[in-house]
């Protein structure tokens, strides 16, 4: 009983579903109960799934996708180094008003 409890946690929420309303109210289901109604759901969604597509969808899965990769390369505003000013030991050494105008006057904020 535990191990078809298990089993049906990890369904998804409609086939989840369609066991509550599969499963008799009176008796507790077998693993067997269980394992037919996942082969006839299997079955059920591969013959679904096994459609032509519209032509809307095969429009939509003949696109072709791609990748964009940006490299950023860091410059401290304070050093030049090549790291963030909140990195920065120079920045870190200043006084609170000599951070915040750094801050404002490149607008870091």
């Amino acid at each position: 009983m535990i191990i078809i409890y298990i089993l049906v946690q990890k369904l998804d929420d409609k086939t989840k579903r369609e066991w509550e309303l599969h499963v008799s109210n009176k008796e507790l289901p077998t693993l067997q109960q269980l394992y037919t109604f996942l082969e006839h759901r299997c079955n059920a969604l591969e013959s679904v799934s096994t459609k032509p597509k519209t032509n809307e969808q095969k429009q939509f899965s003949d696109r072709k996708m791609s990748h964009s990769y940006v490299s950023v390369k860091l410059t401290c505003e304070v050093c030049k180094g090549s790291h963030t000013v909140s990195q920065c030991n120079t920045f870190k050494q200043l006084s609170n008003d000599e951070r915040y105008k750094i801050v404002k006057d490149n607008k870091l904020h």
